[in-house]
């Protein structure tokens, strides 16, 4: 019972539109009143369990994509992000949709970087149920629907010769037999 509050709660949140720091302020809220509650198997999370996105606002207008993988990717592998631009000056908007390989990783996202400051910046990370890929330009230079998943930040494998990573301790010098005991593929 005291779980469906919290639900209806947190769906008040998204049909008021309140500002930034306030809906941070109400995601660390009902994180807390979860813990508070001592909810096991059940949380406010699971109602976004069919989705890999989620929503990063307060970015700062100097972080680059690299910079938000770089951020992000601490709490799973990014496949795709979308940081919306200004059409005309091409200019970041301060948001962006990101998208995980595994969705688990949203929840670890949402409850450790909700409110955390990044360049004096606040941010609000939250789930996103429906993401909705942004429209391309085809050949005629219409918008239109993609036809596949964007997944521009998905790491890419290289074919064709194994790489090795060599492991070398400060003082140790590599030999010949060594280096074939050390080595490991990486793929």
């Amino acid at each position: 019972m005291k779980y469906v509050h919290l639900i209806l709660h947190f769906s008040q949140i998204d049909a008021h539109s309140p500002s930034h720091d306030s809906v941070v302020k109400e995601i660390n809220k009902i994180n807390q009143a979860e813990l508070d509650l001592g909810l096991s198997g059940a949380s406010w999370h699971d109602e976004y369990k069919d989705s890999a996105y989620i929503f990063v606002g307060g970015l700062h207008f100097d972080l680059t994509e690299g910079d938000v993988i770089t951020i992000f990717s601490q709490y799973g592998e990014v496949l795709d992000l979308n940081m919306p631009r200004d059409k005309d000056t091409g200019d970041r908007k301060g948001f962006a949709f990101l998208m995980y390989e595994d969705q688990r990783s949203t929840i670890l996202a949402v409850d450790n970087l909700n409110g955390a400051k990044v360049l004096e910046k606040t941010l609000r990370v939250d789930h996103v149920k429906n993401y909705k890929q942004p429209k391309t330009k085809n050949e005629d230079g219409d918008w239109v629907e993609p036809e596949e998943q964007s997944l521009n930040a998905k790491p890419q494998m290289i074919e064709g010769t194994p790489m090795y990573f060599f492991l070398v301790k400060s003082s140790f010098k590599p030999t010949p037999q060594t280096k074939e005991q050390t080595r490991i593929p990486l793929h």
